[in-house]
């Protein structure tokens, strides 16, 4: 029997709305990071051009591949902040030189940040490439290197390009 004077019975705390609130205000929180993420960054629709005469150039950038792995030269590429530098080693070790080429660097954000830069040997073995500006970030770089008009004999040179693909972040 209830007694007019008895206490009434007390309410237990459920922590279940305030995980649902939380588990919202999260979610929320999270959404609003990623669009302000997506608001500083520039969306870009990437065309490289015409893609038939790409993929007909396709084989010949394949063969020139396997010849330079052939080659079995080594390279060290190193990134700063006003420069690239390659480091080009033939199979036992020695430095190859009087070769002339191009570097060229793509990110893919923004077409306007890539690059396309001669490399000029400034040691024997080492040749820098000079960045034109000094954006960081990853980049896909490709190194076509050939022996130059002016080199000489060179016994080491090869026949045709040699050639290098690589990602690197730079500064």
């Amino acid at each position: 029997m209830i007694t007019p004077d008895a206490a009434p019975p007390k309410r237990r705390w459920h922590p279940w709305p305030v995980g649902i609130a939380l588990a919202v205000l999260t979610g929320m929180a999270i959404n609003i990071g990623m669009v302000v993420i997506a608001r500083r960054n520039t969306p870009v629709m990437a065309d490289k051009g015409d893609y038939y005469a790409h993929s007909l150039a396709w084989q010949t950038e394949i063969d020139a591949a396997k010849a330079s792995a052939t080659l079995g030269w080594q390279a060290a590429v190193t990134g700063e902040a006003d420069a690239v530098w390659v480091r080009l080693r033939d199979a036992s070790g020695t430095p190859v030189r009087g070769l002339m080429g191009q570097l060229s660097a793509e990110r893919n954000d923004v077409e306007a940040h890539d690059f396309a830069v001669d490399l000029a040997e400034v040691a024997p073995g080492d040749y820098r490439a000079l960045r034109p500006h000094r954006v960081g970030g990853l980049y896909r770089l490709r190194i076509r290197l050939a022996p130059a008009v002016n080199a000489g004999a060179n016994a080491a040179a090869p026949v045709v390009p040699w050639l290098d693909e690589r990602l690197l972040v730079l500064p």
